[in-house]
Protein backbone atom coordinates (compact mmCIF):
# COMPACT_ATOMS: atom_id res chain seq x y z
CA UNK A 1 0.00 0.00 0.00
CA UNK A 2 1.41 3.38 -1.09
CA UNK A 3 1.41 6.22 1.34
CA UNK A 4 0.45 9.51 -0.07
CA UNK A 5 2.25 12.56 1.29
CA UNK A 6 0.31 15.10 3.18
CA UNK A 7 -0.34 18.44 1.52
CA UNK A 8 2.12 20.30 3.77
CA UNK A 9 4.89 17.76 3.15
CA UNK A 10 4.68 18.15 -0.61
CA UNK A 11 5.09 21.94 -0.36
CA UNK A 12 8.15 21.53 1.86
CA UNK A 13 9.81 19.15 -0.58
CA UNK A 14 9.12 21.60 -3.47
CA UNK A 15 10.67 24.40 -1.42
CA UNK A 16 13.69 22.20 -0.69
CA UNK A 17 14.10 21.48 -4.39
CA UNK A 18 13.94 25.19 -5.20
CA UNK A 19 16.56 26.00 -2.56
CA UNK A 20 18.79 23.17 -3.80
CA UNK A 21 18.49 24.39 -7.41
CA UNK A 22 19.28 27.95 -6.36
CA UNK A 23 22.31 26.80 -4.35
CA UNK A 24 23.56 24.70 -7.28
CA UNK A 25 23.21 27.64 -9.68
CA UNK A 26 25.12 29.94 -7.33
CA UNK A 27 27.96 27.41 -6.91
CA UNK A 28 28.16 26.81 -10.68
CA UNK A 29 28.19 30.59 -11.30
CA UNK A 30 31.07 31.09 -8.84
CA UNK A 31 33.06 28.23 -10.35
CA UNK A 32 32.51 29.59 -13.86
CA UNK A 33 33.62 33.07 -12.78
CA UNK A 34 36.83 31.73 -11.21
CA UNK A 35 37.64 29.55 -14.21
CA UNK A 36 37.27 32.53 -16.58
CA UNK A 37 39.33 34.90 -14.42
CA UNK A 38 42.28 32.58 -13.96
CA UNK A 39 44.92 33.49 -11.47
CA UNK A 40 47.60 36.13 -11.22
CA UNK A 41 48.20 39.37 -13.04
CA UNK A 42 47.80 39.34 -16.79
CA UNK A 43 50.41 41.18 -18.85
CA UNK A 44 52.22 40.92 -22.12
CA UNK A 45 54.71 38.05 -22.10
CA UNK A 46 58.34 38.98 -21.62
CA UNK A 47 61.29 37.11 -23.06
CA UNK A 48 63.39 34.94 -20.77
CA UNK A 49 66.32 36.65 -19.06
CA UNK A 50 68.74 35.01 -21.47
CA UNK A 51 67.06 36.92 -24.34
CA UNK A 52 66.76 40.28 -22.55
CA UNK A 53 68.68 43.09 -24.25
CA UNK A 54 71.77 44.37 -22.53
CA UNK A 55 71.91 47.95 -21.23
CA UNK A 56 73.86 50.71 -22.97
CA UNK A 57 77.41 51.18 -21.73
CA UNK A 58 80.13 53.84 -21.55
CA UNK A 59 77.68 56.71 -21.00
CA UNK A 60 79.57 60.02 -21.15
CA UNK A 61 78.77 63.72 -21.52
CA UNK A 62 80.19 66.85 -23.11
CA UNK A 63 79.13 70.31 -21.90
CA UNK A 64 79.01 73.39 -24.08
CA UNK A 65 77.78 76.93 -23.38
CA UNK A 66 74.08 76.06 -23.64
CA UNK A 67 73.71 72.42 -22.66
CA UNK A 68 74.90 68.85 -22.78
CA UNK A 69 75.49 66.11 -25.32
CA UNK A 70 75.31 62.51 -24.11
CA UNK A 71 77.12 59.67 -25.87
CA UNK A 72 77.03 55.92 -25.26
CA UNK A 73 77.77 52.54 -26.78
CA UNK A 74 75.46 49.61 -27.28
CA UNK A 75 77.00 46.49 -28.66
CA UNK A 76 75.06 44.15 -26.44
CA UNK A 77 73.50 40.81 -27.16
CA UNK A 78 70.02 40.19 -28.56
CA UNK A 79 69.42 43.74 -29.78
CA UNK A 80 68.70 42.47 -33.30
CA UNK A 81 65.88 40.20 -32.08
CA UNK A 82 63.50 43.12 -31.74
CA UNK A 83 61.81 45.66 -33.99
CA UNK A 84 60.86 49.25 -33.08
CA UNK A 85 64.09 49.72 -31.16
CA UNK A 86 65.76 52.72 -29.60
CA UNK A 87 66.98 54.37 -26.42
CA UNK A 88 65.06 56.25 -23.72
CA UNK A 89 66.80 59.11 -21.92
CA UNK A 90 65.99 59.89 -18.28
CA UNK A 91 67.06 62.95 -16.29
CA UNK A 92 66.89 64.15 -12.70
CA UNK A 93 67.97 67.53 -11.38
CA UNK A 94 68.66 69.22 -8.07
CA UNK A 95 69.15 72.91 -7.42
CA UNK A 96 72.77 73.63 -6.46
CA UNK A 97 71.95 76.63 -4.28
CA UNK A 98 68.99 75.01 -2.52
CA UNK A 99 69.12 72.82 0.55
CA UNK A 100 70.46 69.46 -0.48
CA UNK A 101 68.33 66.63 0.78
CA UNK A 102 70.91 64.11 1.91
CA UNK A 103 69.71 60.58 1.35
CA UNK A 104 66.62 61.58 -0.62
CA UNK A 105 65.96 59.45 -3.70
CA UNK A 106 66.64 60.96 -7.11
CA UNK A 107 63.44 61.19 -9.17
CA UNK A 108 64.16 60.56 -12.83
CA UNK A 109 61.78 61.71 -15.56
CA UNK A 110 61.80 60.56 -19.14
CA UNK A 111 63.23 63.32 -21.35
CA UNK A 112 62.91 61.68 -24.72
CA UNK A 113 63.92 58.82 -26.94
CA UNK A 114 66.15 58.34 -29.96
CA UNK A 115 66.31 55.79 -32.74
CA UNK A 116 68.47 52.68 -32.48
CA UNK A 117 71.04 54.12 -34.88
CA UNK A 118 71.59 57.25 -32.75
CA UNK A 119 74.05 56.94 -29.91
CA UNK A 120 73.89 60.61 -28.90
CA UNK A 121 71.35 62.93 -27.33
CA UNK A 122 71.63 66.72 -26.86
CA UNK A 123 69.53 69.22 -24.95
CA UNK A 124 69.77 72.73 -23.52
CA UNK A 125 70.11 73.08 -19.76
CA UNK A 126 69.33 75.69 -17.15
CA UNK A 127 72.27 76.93 -15.11
CA UNK A 128 72.46 76.38 -11.37
CA UNK A 129 71.50 72.69 -11.27
CA UNK A 130 73.17 69.34 -10.70
CA UNK A 131 71.98 67.00 -13.44
CA UNK A 132 71.76 63.20 -13.40
CA UNK A 133 71.28 61.13 -16.56
CA UNK A 134 70.75 57.47 -17.37
CA UNK A 135 69.48 55.65 -20.44
CA UNK A 136 68.05 52.29 -21.39
CA UNK A 137 67.41 50.29 -24.52
CA UNK A 138 63.80 49.60 -25.50
CA UNK A 139 62.12 47.33 -28.01
CA UNK A 140 58.43 47.83 -28.66
CA UNK A 141 56.19 48.74 -25.74
CA UNK A 142 57.16 46.17 -23.11
CA UNK A 143 60.79 45.17 -23.49
CA UNK A 144 63.46 47.23 -21.73
CA UNK A 145 67.06 46.67 -20.77
CA UNK A 146 68.35 47.59 -17.34
CA UNK A 147 69.39 51.23 -16.95
CA UNK A 148 72.88 52.34 -17.85
CA UNK A 149 75.17 53.69 -15.18
CA UNK A 150 74.11 57.13 -13.91
CA UNK A 151 76.27 60.13 -14.70
CA UNK A 152 76.09 63.46 -12.90
CA UNK A 153 77.50 66.96 -13.31
CA UNK A 154 76.85 70.57 -12.32
CA UNK A 155 75.92 73.16 -14.93
CA UNK A 156 76.90 76.56 -13.52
Amino acid sequence: MLKQPLKGQKKISNQKQAVNRYFLLVVLGILTAFSVMGCGRKAMPKPPLSAMPSPPSDLSFHLDTSGVTLEWRHTGKNKDLYTDRGFEIFRAEKNISGDACVGCPIKFKKRGSVDMTAHTYSEDLERGYRYYYRIRFFAGKNIFSRYSETIQFEFK
